[in-house]
């Protein structure tokens, strides 16, 4: 057989290829590149894992953000603090008490320890609650000019909140921080019902609305300075001064008096103490008034005497009792009770 002279022989099998073993070492080429898609693979796992991380992160912030539980620190020229009507009959007098000296004091020395509560407004903020720490905080960086007193610490409402659930978050902190009077809660009501954003009917239904979590007798007191304000709001030089018992006493009286004598009276009078001995004189005279249904129902007092720090009153068809004790206080079992002897004995005595 004659020989190719590449030494192949024709019709003859084809010589097998010798395959690495399974401890032969890949190239230096094929080594490279594997490693280079295990590097890939892993890269790409990692950024997998991040970017759930990072959505679960943002979701995580977003919940906070909306349960108010992020605190942000922003500067002071962002927050509006005149949008709400506050609960503070005088405001400038409020930035001179005491009280806000005390509160300056306490942030110069600790910082802002307790936050104010805004709601985002356009490009600004607008503030809910916390008007004392954020004027107090102003009037620092002005009096100071240390940039620590420029920020204030504030958590943010992002969701939209109803005007008047504003209204309620700012009355319940102050309801708990600050003993506010009845004129000034009733004050409150008055201009909330006055707010068309609220949807308050009336200032008895903003009375109702505010201060949900008081007790009826305390709202009733309320609704009853409320009416105070509403016939004498513009001659009263002061209505803080005057105390629940006197004003629900002058409200009790105003069926049966001289409400425009008194108006009269209040407005040629200065100084809150000379103020304050007309509405006492008012109820004094109206709780001796002739019956204004007529002089034949017999109105002139029939007796009257004090029993302990009651003062009790008898006329034709009426008995009254003005005391200390908080009668509305009373459950109505209690007042059945009491009327039921006081019957009996009338009964017992032939006059029942």
């Amino acid at each position: 057989m004659v020989k190719s002279k590449f030494d192949i022989t024709p019709g003859a099998a084809r010589r097998p290829v010798a395959k690495p073993g399974p401890e032969a070492k890949p190239g230096p080429m094929s080594a490279a590149i594997r490693e280079t898609a295990r590097s890939l693979d892993r890269s790409e796992e990692d950024l997998k894992q991040q970017r759930r991380r990072n959505a679960e992160e943002a979701r995580q912030w977003r919940d906070a953000m909306d349960a108010g539980l992020v605190l942000l620190r922003l500067p002071l020229e962002m927050i509006r603090a005149d949008d709400l009507a506050r609960d503070r009959a005088d405001l400038a007098d409020e930035l001179k008490s005491p009280e806000m000296e005390e509160l300056k004091q306490s942030i110069r020395a600790l910082g802002q320890k307790e936050p104010v509560t805004v709601q985002q407004d356009g490009s600004g903020y607008s503030l809910t609650s916390g008007w004392r720490r954020l004027h107090a905080l102003k009037m620092l960086f002005e009096e100071t000019g240390d940039a620590r007193f420029s920020l204030v610490t504030a958590k943010i409402e992002t969701q939209a909140t109803g005007r008047m659930d504003r209204y309620v978050d700012m009355v319940t902190e102050n309801v708990v921080r600050k003993n506010l009077s009845l004129s000034e809660l009733a004050g409150l009501a008055m201009a909330v019902a006055k707010d068309p954003e609220t949807g308050m009917a009336d200032a008895r239904a903003a009375v109702n609305r505010l201060y949900h979590a008081q007790s009826p007798a305390q709202r009733s007191y309320v609704n009853a300075f409320v009416r105070l304000l509403e016939e004498f709001g513009g001659v009263l030089i002061d209505p803080r001064d005057i105390s629940r018992d006197l004003g629900v006493q002058v409200v009790r009286a105003l069926e049966d008096g001289d409400v425009a004598a008194l108006r009269e009276g209040l407005a040629a009078t200065s100084g809150t103490e000379a103020q304050l001995r007309l509405l006492r004189d008012f109820v004094e005279r109206t709780d001796r008034a002739p019956d204004p249904r007529g002089s034949g129902r017999g109105s002139a007092v029939k007796t009257e005497f004090r029993m302990g720090a009651a003062k009790v009153t008898a006329r034709k068809g009426e008995v009254r009792i003005k005391s200390p004790v908080d009668y509305s206080e009373l459950s109505r079992d209690v007042l059945e009770e009491a009327c039921r002897a006081f019957e009996e004995v009338l009964r017992r005595n032939g006059r029942g």
